[in-house]
C-alpha cells in the first residue's frame, strides 16, 4: 500500500487514546508526493540540465534526547553562483494526519569556508538555497532533525530521508549512522513510490548503521529506518498534525452559546437571552435552534 505524499517509508503508528489502534499490524509504506501541487518524479523530468553531484557520504548520530544530526559532504559541478535543494518534512502518516519534522541549525561550507545559506520555508518543507559559486565544490551541509523517533505498532524505531532534493544523479551515495540500541535496520531507496531495499545495508558493532546506494536517481531519496531495543532511553517525539479537510472542519457544533460569541446573552432581569442580539445576530439567523446545529467552523 502506497499513501500519497511524501517519498518516505512511513509506518503506522499508533494513537496515543486508541488501544485498538495499538494492536494493529504496522506495514510499511512508500508515499509518493502529490499532496502539494504534482510530483516529485514530474518535476525531476522537467527540471533544466544543471549542478551534477560526483558524490555523497552522510554521517548521522541520534543523541539522548531524540534530536539526529546530520552531516552531509556533497562534491558536485556547480553550473551557477547557488545550489538549492529542498528538504521535505511532511509525510502522510494515516487517513487523517500527517507526520511532520523541524528542521534546526542548518548551515553549510562549502570548500570549508563559511558559505551563505538562505531558507525559505514552503508547503513541502524547507528550501535550501547555498552560494557556491561555479565549478567543482565540496559543499558540507549540517542541521538537526526533531521528530525521527516515534512510537510503532512494532516498537520504538527512528527513521529520516537523509539523501532528498538534488536534481542530479548520485553515482553513489553512503550513509553512517549512529544509533544507539539500533536492533535491526532496513533501507528504501529510488524514485517517489518506490520500495526498492537500498543497494546495501547492515547493522555494525555499537549500533552503527552502514548504508550504501548506487545510482540514486534525479530527486531520489535513500531512507533509513531502524528499530530499537526495549533498553533504548531516548524517549519518541514524533509529531503528528491533523490534515484539513472539509468534513473536518464542518464536524464540530456551536459550543460557546447561542450568539456565537462567548457566553449568552443576559437581559435585564438576569436570565439568559435565547435569541442573539442585534449588534452581533448573523444575517443569516431565523431561529435559536439554528445555531447549535451550525459547525464551529462558521465565524461571524
Amino acid at each position: 500500500m502506497y499513501s500519497r505524499s511524501l517519498d518516505e517509508p512511513v509506518r503506522h503508528y499508533p494513537r496515543t487514546m486508541s488501544p485498538k489502534r495499538r494492536t494493529l499490524a504496522a506495514a510499511l509504506i512508500v508515499a509518493s508526493t502529490v499532496f502539494l501541487g504534482g510530483t516529485a518524479a514530474s518535476y525531476a523530468d522537467t527540471v533544466p540540465a544543471g549542478d551534477r553531484v560526483t558524490s555523497y557520504a552522510a554521517d548521522v548520530h541520534l543523541d539522548g534526547d531524540g534530536v539526529l544530526h546530520v552531516e552531509e559532504t556533497v562534491a558536485l559541478e556547480a553550473t551557477g553562483d547557488s545550489v538549492t535543494r529542498v528538504l521535505q518534512t511532511k509525510v502522510r502518516a494515516d487517513a487523517d494526519r500527517d507526520r511532520v519534522w523541524e528542521l534546526k541549525n542548518l548551515s553549510a561550507t562549502v570548500d570549508e569556508q563559511s558559505a551563505p545559506v538562505k531558507t525559505d520555508e514552503v508547503d513541502e518543507g524547507t528550501k535550501v538555497t547555498v552560494t557556491t559559486g561555479t565549478g567543482a565544490k565540496t559543499v558540507v551541509y549540517t542541521y538537526d532533525v526533531i521528530g525521527t523517533v516515534a512510537e510503532s505498532a512494532e516498537g520504538r524505531e527512528v527513521s529520516w530521508p537523509v539523501v532528498q532534493g538534488f536534481d542530479s544523479v548520485i553515482p553513489r551515495a553512503t550513509i553512517s549512522a549512529s544509533i544507539p540500541f539500533a536492533s535491526w535496520v532496513a533501507c528504501f531507496a529510488g524514485r517517489p513510490g518506490s520500495g526498492k531495499p537500498c543497494t546495501s545495508s547492515q547493522l555494525a558493532e555499537s549500533a552503527a548503521l552502514e548504508i550504501e546506494q548506487l545510482a540514486v536517481p534525479p530527486q531520489g531519496r535513500v531512507t533509513f529506518l531502524t528499530g530499537l531495543t526495549a533498553d533504548a532511553t531516548v524517549k519518541p517525539n514524533a509529531k503528528f498534525k491533523d490534515r484539513w479537510s472539509l468534513g473536518r472542519a464542518f464536524s464540530g457544533r456551536c459550543s460557546t452559546g447561542r450568539t456565537g460569541r462567548g457566553s449568552p446573552r443576559r437581559t435585564a432581569s438576569g436570565r439568559a437571552s435565547s435569541a442573539p442580539s442585534r449588534t452581533s445576530r448573523p444575517t443569516w439567523w431565523t431561529s435559536p435552534r439554528r445555531c447549535w446545529t451550525l459547525p464551529c467552523a462558521t465565524t461571524w
